[in-house]
């Protein structure tokens, strides 16, 4: 502490005003602690609903079951919320379903070229998750005449190469999707929430 003229004067502290700004300070910063520890409960929190959502409301059975009974546009609103959000094994499971001509997505009902490129961009995302069925369906369309040659067994070169990397595998797929073999999932992704934003719905093939 120091005196002067002026009074007691905190060490540190040339000038009242200084003092009255570095008080301000602390006790935002107290102020804030709080609001900052509640941010960080609430995108663990979120965080938490995401998983959760998979696990809770992706049943295959209960969409195999509506597919059984050709409700398509049932099916697709239980596989599309994981699908959308990455989850590999709805991922696989929707890619296979457009791929056996089982389920046309509501923006892809009448394009069967745009299915084929959609269904092996979605087994291209769920390569490398420890999927082996959608992992060696995917190799053998890119060597089959499905998909124009060389390019098809150059993608499937690249992703035995890859040996279950991740990230070579994403590689693979920006490959593709340059040469045109599959679609972006963004656009997949654009083109499906529009869909829905205009109430299209799936469809079961050959309907």
């Amino acid at each position: 502490m120091l005196k002067g003229d002026g009074g007691t004067r905190l060490v540190g502290c040339p000038r009242r005003s200084l003092c009255g700004f570095r008080r301000a300070g602390v006790l935002i910063l107290v102020l804030l602690l709080p609001l900052m520890g509640c941010g960080a409960f609430f995108n663990a929190h979120v965080l938490g609903i995401n998983r959760r959502h998979s696990a809770d409301e992706f049943n295959r059975a209960t969409i195999e079951s509506f597919l059984s009974q050709h409700q398509c546009g049932k099916a697709w609103d239980i596989i599309w919320p994981s699908v959308r959000v990455g989850e590999p094994e709805a991922t696989a499971l929707l890619g296979a379903y457009m791929d056996k001509g089982v389920l046309r997505p509501p923006a892809r009902v009448d394009n069967a070229d745009q299915n084929r490129r959609s269904s092996l961009m979605l087994q291209f995302k769920a390569y490398g998750h420890g999927l082996p069925e959608n992992d060696a369906r995917l190799r053998e369309r890119l060597s089959s005449s499905e998909v124009q040659q060389p390019q098809g067994s150059q993608l499937e070169m690249c992703l035995r190469k890859a040996n279950k990397s991740l990230e070579a595998a994403y590689s693979c797929s920006n490959e593709a999707e340059a040469l045109g073999v599959i679609d972006g999932f963004m656009k997949f992704y654009m083109d499906s929430e529009d869909a829905s934003d205009r109430s299209r719905v799936a469809q079961c093939g050959g309907s």
